[in-house]
């Protein structure tokens, strides 16, 4: 996304001093939400190694300190392959 894309739907949102900006997610298989918290802002040169470079702004979250999100996501794949597992020997045992 392009920096001018998100201050235009900013603007067309509207906000003031008190207006707080947050991240998340929402799990496809489930459609649980989870709040991201942000870490940090990376640009220039710590970011692409090239000196008063500005052409990309970087946003850190802490995907890992969601770990409701971390542990449902493997529960919901480890259902998945639960069912598969059921699959198999049901076809083995016919």
């Amino acid at each position: 996304m392009k920096v001018v894309d998100l201050i235009n739907i900013l603007n067309q949102i509207g906000y003031d001093e008190n207006t707080e900006l947050t991240f998340s997610c929402t799990d496809g298989n489930t459609g649980q939400y989870y709040e991201i918290p942000f870490e940090e802002i990376s640009f220039g040169e710590e970011l692409t190694g090239k000196p008063y470079e500005k052409d990309q702004i970087d946003i850190e979250v802490d995907v890992d300190s969601v770990k409701s999100y971390l542990h449902n996501k493997g529960m919901s794949m480890l259902d998945g392959l639960i069912l598969d597992m059921c699959d198999v020997i049901a076809k083995y045992r016919e």
